[in-house]
């Protein structure tokens, strides 16, 4: 039996345990991107509180060896907690997702509201309609009440005005990270350089797949996924990459950096529109 087969059979357990309204497979296995090493990902979704004690004797079950679930908030305020399991020697991970929280996040998005959030595991910080994402790119594997289906469909259409806000404030922010870039490469601090283009690079891709109204629910990849949408630059995966994968600290080669990622976001924003950011956040 694969994987998927025993969360299916497993999900029959997980669904009555206290405060679960749900489950689902995320990430890239539920999208068809998965690499043959890629993690399982499962969104245990809950409203209220949420009885970990018995997932955990659920867990204890399944898994090759035994791994402590985390209290809900055990892993950051955003990546709300869970575990880290193997099954059958393949990484499967359980993810808590509070469906309070994705209806406020529904709520806030569709006037065009949005942030990102400091999370652990996410250099750029979390950004919350990714919850929205994830909900409409998985695929339900257990829902009795409808519970997930029903937000499914409030959020399968990425709203208007988030669309509009997060490109703009994306590429503001973007403009703002070369500017003070430009001040590292005269320093030769290749390393604050490359941080500030990586920010930079990051959210000119944020701005793309919002033009787009394409979902994003993870930083990894963003580049080369926003490099396959219609209205992205020529090689632009190839080009933002080459901005951060070898500097040289000498002053000048920084400074060809920070031009190339300038020129970047230019042509992003002659795509995506020059729309002044409103008050979205």
């Amino acid at each position: 039996m694969g994987i998927a087969d025993r969360m299916t059979a497993l999900s029959e357990r997980i669904i009555d345990v206290p405060g679960v309204q749900g489950v689902t497979l995320g990430g890239s296995r539920a999208r068809g991107t998965a690499r043959p090493d890629s993690d399982w990902d499962f969104g245990i979704y809950h409203s209220g509180d949420l009885d970990v004690a018995a997932l955990q004797r659920i867990a204890d079950a399944a898994v090759d060896e035994r791994v402590t679930l985390t209290p809900r908030g055990g892993w950051g305020p955003w990546v709300d907690g869970g575990g880290w399991l193997t099954m059958d020697g393949v990484a499967v991970d359980w993810l808590y997702r509070d469906l309070d929280r994705v209806d406020a996040i529904a709520d806030r998005a569709e006037l065009g509201q949005f942030a990102f959030h400091r999370q652990v595991g996410h250099p750029l910080g979390f950004l919350d309609v990714a919850y929205l994402g994830e909900l409409a790119t998985s695929q339900i594997i257990a829902d009795p009440d409808g519970h997930l289906e029903s937000r499914r469909s409030r959020c399968r259409d990425y709203p208007p005005a988030l669309a509009r806000e997060l490109a703009s404030k994306c590429l503001w922010e973007a403009d703002f990270d070369v500017l003070i870039a430009g001040k590292g490469a005269a320093g030769g601090d290749a390393v604050y350089v490359a941080g500030v283009l990586a920010h930079a690079l990051t959210l000119t891709a944020h701005a793309l797949h919002a033009h787009a109204h394409s979902w994003v629910t993870t930083e990894k990849g963003i580049i080369s996924t926003a490099a396959e949408l219609p209205a992205t630059p020529d090689e632009f995966a190839s080009r933002a990459h080459g901005c951060v994968g070898l500097l040289d600290p000498a002053p000048a080669a920084l400074r060809r950096s920070v031009d190339t990622a300038r020129q970047l976001i230019c042509e992003v924003r002659e795509t995506v529109g020059d729309h002044p950011p409103g008050n979205g956040t």
